[in-house]
């Protein structure tokens, strides 16, 4: 999990990365990656893992984390034993744009 963080205006956003699967993962070698955000909030997201990009989407948020068990095969998108985990957020209701870029290694 990530820290607590405000993007965008929007506050107590966390991003879940799971390089091994979460329980719900299908796919042998496959990373899963979640996003969660307070309850009510409506957001246009866009999440990678390397190079591998899935969105946008347009998500509201509820009781639980929205994402993918089965984002992408992580091995892929190892680069120099280190992979970059990434979130483009925009409030529908606000002009403003915010971009996250998390790294790992």
């Amino acid at each position: 999990y990530s820290p607590p963080f405000t993007a965008g205006g929007v506050k107590d956003l966390c991003l879940e990365f799971y390089p091994n699967g979460s329980a719900s993962t299908k796919k042998d070698g496959h990373c899963a990656l979640y996003m969660r955000a307070p309850k009510g909030a409506h957001l246009n997201i866009t999440i990678y893992v390397g190079t591998c990009k899935k969105g946008p989407v347009d998500a509201y948020f509820e009781d639980n984390a929205k994402g993918l068990p089965d984002f992408c095969l992580l091995q892929d998108q190892i680069e120099d034993d280190s992979v970059t985990v990434a979130l483009e957020l925009e409030v529908p209701t606000r002009s403003e744009r915010s971009v996250l870029h998390l790294t790992t290694g």
